[in-house]
């Protein structure tokens, strides 16, 4: 009776799993379907920025010659929360790869931030937070960068993130925003710089905004595959364990009716 007492509460435990594991991956894909669009215009909208200030050449405009130091400013954007699949893994590897001891770090995200803390110079480190970001969280991004960069204390800005391709896919990705390298192709010129600085402050804007939410919805991506996951494999469990409750609880019934029947014969 024991054992199948165990049977029952693990079944049980394994379907309320079940349970909460949807919900949690329902959750999930209600927010990708409602920022998707969102992500996808961003992208538009970083290219073609792009594309303007590397077609003025931007950074010969405003007379910035990049130095010789070799030190980056690098915005790393993790989760806060757990089942997110590989994402914290994968962006670990792309960060040992790139960075150095000397870079300038600012940190979004508290998962893995102790470890990354010991190894480098993190001068500033942030909740990520668990809605999509709005986008006034980039103007003080922004006016670190430009101060870092335009006074010379660095030579990169670059931003660390997951990047979105679809539902399944999801890569860690290392994009170097600053300096913007010149299109070859140079058609035409904006003589006026106020519009080149009004630019500039808006591409930085749009690639760190573009770079937080692309973050975001990879995050409630592999969460979702991850908690669909977890249910598959908790109702198969489940399935078998019912099976074995069945055969065990036939078998117990099978052995009850045998040692009556015996006492029957032996009392009659």
């Amino acid at each position: 009776m024991k054992n199948l007492n165990e049977l029952k509460n693990k079944i049980e435990m394994l379907n309320n799993v079940a349970k909460l594991s949807k919900a949690t991956e329902m959750i999930a894909m209600t927010r990708i379907l409602k920022i998707k669009k969102i992500v996808k215009n961003f992208l538009f909208y970083k290219d073609k920025i792009r594309y303007i200030l590397q077609k003025n050449n931007y950074i010969n405009c405003c007379k910035y010659t990049p130095n010789k130091i070799h030190r980056k400013l690098v915005y790393i954007i993790l989760p806060d929360t757990g089942f997110c699949g590989n994402i914290v893994i994968n962006m670990l590897k792309k960060i040992d790869l790139y960075l150095n001891e000397q870079d300038y770090v600012i940190l979004f995200g508290k998962k893995c931030s102790k470890e990354i803390k010991m190894k480098y110079n993190v001068i500033s480190s942030l909740k990520f937070g668990k809605t999509l970001p709005k986008y006034n969280c980039v103007y003080p991004m922004v006016k670190v960068a430009k101060m870092f960069f335009f006074m010379k204390k660095i030579s990169k800005v670059t931003l660390i993130y997951t990047k979105f391709s679809n539902i399944t896919i999801q890569k860690a990705y290392i994009e170097e925003i600053l300096p913007i390298k010149n299109n070859k192709t140079n058609k035409y010129f904006l003589q006026q710089k106020e519009t080149l600085d009004d630019l500039i402050q808006y591409y930085l804007e749009i690639e760190m905004y573009n770079s937080l939410i692309n973050a975001y919805i990879s995050e409630q991506a592999a969460r979702a595959i991850s908690m669909y996951n977890t249910k598959t494999h908790a109702l198969e469990v489940s399935k078998k364990l019912y099976k074995i409750y069945n055969k065990s609880r036939q078998e117990k019934i099978t052995d009850e009716i045998l040692d009556f029947t015996n006492w029957k014969l032996n009392n009659n």
